[in-house]
């Protein structure tokens, strides 16, 4: 855990397009299986006590406590065993992490956006078109997150170490030349909620961001894609809204309502968590009003994901990490039976000869 805390401040002070959102749920069941292992408790309660610190780690991170709860029962479903000592061990968690986190962080919005009011019925169906479109870009997200980091993993590890050279690089050059659009994400958000750049800026900045988000992530250095895809997200989401607002002026709609329903659309596009998406940017936003809409963003982009038989994305990390490690597993065996092994006479003949 001291080295994935130590190793995020230098990839995320780095302007690599990384969040700490991730780490922050990996160090903190990291932290929790600390306790599993001290106490020795049964493999009932280290479930429950693992995915309390998953979902503490998360509440910490966006100062959103409900969606902690949420995240562990719609994204880690299929490790956690329900049952009500459970859910209230979750619940403990998450709220005493987030109490934590508020003494010493204090009470601010995770992102400071213009609380809106609720959208007239006859505009919804822009909502719909919006999650559709969204759904598309979780799919080229999450295909091309995994051919870059399998093109990172493959080859020599001077080949790789060239390659993370190179990106960090590039990274350093765009702090350099245009800092506030580099980094985690919330610069990016604050930057673009206020309106100060043209449809076609938003595009070229989105482009740009997408392809960052996914090289930081394919360098393997640590940090998460959390603050990054909702970053993505707010740029697309008011390119969006300004285009309808150009459209569509009798509408009458305020862009920046699509910029948050954007936020949830492409994390629950990659996550696969329309649940947690919707309730963590309205706590992050404080834009209660805005459930209508964010629930029609979400699902649309959640279906479209479905119909085209797409895992979410942790799950396709995971599956590739124990993937790879059968491989390593398969070629250190595979070195150890081809050692020379001494005979009698002197000479050396391999285990497969013998």
């Amino acid at each position: 855990m001291p080295v994935k805390f130590i190793s995020g401040l230098f990839s995320l002070g780095s302007g690599l397009s990384l969040g700490k959102e991730g780490p922050s749920i990996h160090m903190a069941a990291a932290l929790a299986q600390f306790f599993v292992d001290k106490f020795k408790l049964t493999t009932k309660y280290a479930n429950a006590v693992i995915s309390a610190g998953a979902g503490a780690g998360l509440a910490a991170a966006f100062n959103t406590p409900l969606s902690g709860i949420i995240f562990v029962i719609e994204e880690m479903n299929r490790k956690f065993r329900f049952s009500v000592s459970a859910i209230k061990c979750v619940l403990v968690a998450c709220i005493m992490s987030t109490v934590i986190s508020r003494a010493i962080m204090g009470n601010p919005p995770a992102i400071r956006v213009e609380t809106f009011s609720s959208v007239p019925q006859n505009t919804l169906w822009l909502f719909m078109v919006l999650g559709i479109i969204f759904g598309y870009f979780g799919l080229l997200f999450n295909k091309s997150l995994i051919k870059v980091a399998n093109f990172f993993s493959e080859g020599s590890k001077k080949r790789y170490w060239t390659l993370v050279i190179i990106v960090c690089i590039i990274f350093g050059i765009g702090v350099v030349l245009s800092p506030n659009a580099v980094g985690g994400g919330y610069i990016v958000i604050a930057n673009t909620l206020d309106y100060n750049l043209s449809i076609k800026m938003l595009l070229v900045l989105f482009v740009l961001r997408f392809a960052g988000v996914i090289f930081s992530y394919g360098t393997g250095v640590t940090g998460g894609i959390f603050a990054p895809m909702i970053a993505l997200g707010t740029v697309f989401g008011l390119a969006y809204g300004l285009s309808v607002e150009q459209l569509f002026p009798q509408y009458n709609i305020e862009p920046g309502v699509f910029a948050v329903a954007g936020m949830s659309a492409l994390f629950t596009a990659t996550v696969g968590a329309p649940l947690t998406g919707i309730v963590l940017v309205m706590e992050m936003t404080w834009n209660f009003h805005l459930l209508l809409p964010l629930m029609i963003t979400c699902f649309s982009a959640s279906m479209l994901t479905y119909i085209h038989h797409q895992k979410p994305i942790y799950d396709t990390l995971l599956r590739r990490t124990i993937s790879n490690e059968r491989k390593q597993q398969a070629k250190e065996k595979n070195e150890r039976n081809q050692k020379p092994t001494p005979n009698t006479s002197g000479q050396t003949i391999s285990k497969e000869e013998i």
